[in-house]
C-alpha cells in the first residue's frame, strides 16, 4: 500500500541549499509533537542533533560543521523527512 507510506513523509521545506551557516526549516503541516533533527556525514557519522520545539518555522545554525555534503533527517512521532544538504562558503 503506497499511499500510507507517503503519509509518513513530513511536508517541509529546507532552504537554502547549498547553505553557508543557517538552515531554515519550514513545515507546511501542523506540528503536534517535537521533531528530532539529525545530520549525518556521507559516512553515516552523526555530526549534529537537536530537538525542535513545537512550531512550524526554525532556523538552525550549523556554523560548527565543516563545508561538505550531509544527510539531514527529521523525525516526529510518526513521520519523517530526509534529504541531502550541502554546506559551503559563499
Amino acid at each position: 500500500e503506497t499511499s500510507s507510506a507517503l503519509n509518513n513523509i513530513m511536508k517541509v521545506k529546507i532552504s537554502p541549499n547549498p547553505f553557508t551557516e543557517v538552515l531554515d526549516i519550514v513545515f507546511s503541516e501542523e506540528i503536534k509533537d517535537k521533531i528530532k533533527v539529525k545530520i549525518f556525514d556521507l559516512m553515516g557519522r552523526l555530526v549534529f542533533k537537536d530537538d525542535l520545539p513545537i512550531k512550524s518555522e526554525h532556523n538552525i545554525n550549523l556554523n560548527s560543521i565543516k563545508d561538505s555534503q550531509y544527510i539531514i533527517r527529521l523525525d516526529s512521532e510518526n513521520k519523517y523527512y530526509q534529504t541531502k544538504i550541502i554546506k559551503r562558503k559563499n
